[in-house]
C-alpha cells in the first residue's frame, strides 16, 4: 500500500498468452502467487490509498479493480476510453471514484461499485441500537406477561386458585345456595 503498512508489491506480467497479476512479499521478495484479472494485458496499474484494492487499465481502454484480499474482480468498465489504452488510472482517497487517463479523450472519472466499507463509529450505532431494542422489548414482554412475572406476591394479592377436580374451595352450603336448595 502506498502508507507502507502492507508491503506487498505486484507486477503485471505474462504468462504465456494469459495476463497475470503476480504478487511479491517485499519484506523478503518471495512471490506470493498470481492471478488472472482481467481478459487482455495491462497497460497500467494502481492500488488505492489503503491498500484494498488494485485496478488494472488495459490497452483496449478496460478498466477492472480487485479487492487485494480475496483478488476478486468488483468493478469492470469495458471501453472506457472507446478503445484507447489507458495512460494512467489513481483512485480517490474516498476509494468510490477512479480517474482514468489517455492520450486520445482525456480524462475520466468513473464511479466504482465496490462494497462500501463500515466506519467504526457506525458499527458502535448498530450494536447501541440493538441493546435498546432488546431493553424495550424486554420491557414490554415484562409488562405483557401473566402472574407468573410479578413474584413474590406482595400482602394484598389474592393466590391464585388451583384445583384439579373442579372448584373445589366452595362449601356444601354454597353449593345448595347456588342451586336455590333449601336444606
Amino acid at each position: 500500500s502506498k502508507d507502507g503498512t502492507k508491503p506487498f508489491l505486484f507486477c503485471a506480467a505474462q504468462r504465456g498468452d494469459v495476463p497475470v497479476v503476480n504478487v511479491y512479499d517485499i519484506s523478503t521478495w518471495k512471490k506470493l502467487g498470481f492471478k488472472k484479472l482481467s481478459r487482455k494485458s495491462a497497460s497500467t496499474m494502481a492500488v488505492s490509498l489503503d491498500g484494498k484494492y488494485i485496478a488494472l487499465g488495459g490497452k483496449d481502454g478496460d478498466i477492472s479493480v480487485a479487492e487485494v484480499k480475496t483478488m476478486e474482480i468488483y468493478h469492470y468498465s469495458k471501453r472506457l476510453h472507446l478503445g484507447q489504452t489507458i495512460a494512467s488510472l489513481e483512485f480517490c482517497p474516498s476509494e468510490r471514484v477512479m480517474l482514468t487517463t489517455s492520450s486520445e479523450w482525456g480524462e475520466m472519472v468513473t464511479k466504482l461499485t465496490v462494497p462500501k466499507e463500515w466506519k467504526e463509529w457506525q458499527i458502535y450505532a448498530l450494536l447501541f441500537c440493538l441493546f435498546m431494542a432488546s431493553v424495550v422489548l424486554a420491557y414490554v414482554f415484562f409488562e405483557n406477561s401473566d402472574s407468573f412475572w410479578k413474584l413474590p406476591m406482595g400482602k394484598d394479592q389474592r393466590r391464585p386458585k388451583i384445583s384439579l377436580f373442579g372448584d373445589s374451595s366452595t362449601t356444601p352450603a354454597e353449593d345448595h345456595n347456588k342451586w336455590n336448595l333449601d336444606l
